[in-house]
């Protein structure tokens, strides 16, 4: 039986997706970099971009929310997202190579396109496998954890791999700024604690310690979580004011993907965002989740090395002149229209992914791949 779709958590899995695509073109398309600190655009582009920074932590919070209550172990999800990586790698290699063949110089030229990874390109993705392979690892150690104990590990976690690094300017444990799979994991801990408290509840727990208040102050916290998204942001942005004046450095630590700011914002979004669409149209469900089921093919296509650097690299700078207000829309509108347009193309990889062959295939692969890593019995009762 499958489990009912929460149309919030699909919505999170789109907003994380526009932001991914927000930053590229706010960081990538040059907007982000071309003004001066003096101009006004400069502070609009940044807390924009700070904004679209959540978008990571946020997708690495999904999957452990969402992971967590998987009754079923299976990879073929996980062979079927490497097929869809190299099913794309390779369309949009043959396509480039007939519509822009001065890309392809050199035998190089089409190992990167044809295999990104081998030049660092799709990190997440990559970084995302030894995730997915311990997961049913990290699920049966949360629940023969108590919740107690549960949650002083996500606190231990957040401070040692995320306070610390931020508040001392060093990356102490080598986990590169939050591109690595040591940062997914944490987040991957943190989402699937969530859920478990979610489940669970409080109920009975004794004593006013430390990480029983913290949640508590969670769960009931009133204040918009869209404003305090917001304000977080603007936090951020003062902060690198304030450093760039006083200081002369914007104290980079404190915006990357593993600052406790960046990891507040997103699980502020994964809270609000779950919880807001309960009383949704059936119409706005089925189309969340069409769009949600596209969000890997959307990151692929428009992240692919050659795609990313003739389409986006450097493209945008000018739009740092546009009216202050006009920047924001012009941002949501590029986004938007990428998703659109990559969502429309996601639909021919899956008609593939439905025919028998490439289905028995996947299947076959994944099939092995699980009946080693996960042994029946580490499942949890239907």
């Amino acid at each position: 039986m499958t489990q009912k779709r929460i149309v919030g958590l699909d919505v999170a899995r789109v907003v994380a997706m526009l932001g991914i695509i927000g930053y590229h073109v706010l960081k990538g398309g040059g907007i982000r970099d071309i003004a001066e600190t003096w101009q006004a655009s400069y502070w609009v582009a940044w807390y924009l971009y700070l904004l679209c920074v959540a978008a990571v932590d946020l997708f690495a919070l999904l999957s452990g929310y969402l992971g967590y209550t998987k009754k079923v172990y299976g990879s073929y999800r996980l062979i079927e997202l490497i097929f869809t990586l190299f099913f794309w790698c390779a369309v949009i290699t043959c396509v480039l190579r007939v519509a822009t063949p001065w890309l392809y110089t050199s035998w190089w030229s089409y190992v990167v396109s044809l295999c990104p990874p081998i030049i660092t390109r799709y990190w997440y993705t990559v970084c995302y496998l030894p995730v997915f392979l311990l997961m049913p690892y990290l699920n049966l150690l949360l629940r023969n954890l108590t919740l107690r104990q549960a949650d002083k590990l996500c606190l231990v976690l957040v401070l040692v791999f995320s306070v610390v690094p931020a508040l001392t300017a060093h990356d102490l444990f080598r986990e590169n700024f939050g591109f690595s799979a040591g940062w997914l994991l944490v987040c991957y801990i943190v989402g699937a604690t969530t859920r478990r408290r979610e489940l669970e509840g409080d109920e009975g727990e004794k004593g006013d310690r430390l990480a029983l208040r913290i949640w508590r102050a969670i769960r009931d916290f009133k204040m918009n979580g869209y404003l305090l998204f917001f304000l977080l942001g603007l936090i951020l942005l003062a902060i690198k004011w304030a450093n760039i004046t006083l200081r002369g450095d914007d104290w980079y630590y404190i915006r990357t993907y593993s600052s406790p700011f960046i990891l507040a914002m997103a699980y502020t979004l994964l809270q609000t965002l779950r919880r807001g669409f309960g009383g949704a149209p059936a119409w706005f469900g089925s189309l969340m989740a069409t769009l949600a089921n596209a969000a890997f093919d959307v990151y692929i296509i428009h992240a692919h090395v050659f795609i990313y650097s003739f389409l986006m690299d450097g493209k945008f700078w000018w739009a740092v002149n546009l009216p202050l207000l006009v920047i924001p829309l012009f941002v949501l509108g590029v986004a938007v229209g990428i998703y659109l347009a990559c969502a429309l193309l996601a639909q021919v990889r899956m008609a593939v992914c439905r025919t028998k062959p490439v289905q028995k295939l996947i299947g076959a692969v994944s099939g092995w791949l699980d009946s080693w890593l996960c042994p029946p019995e580490w499942l949890p009762g239907a």
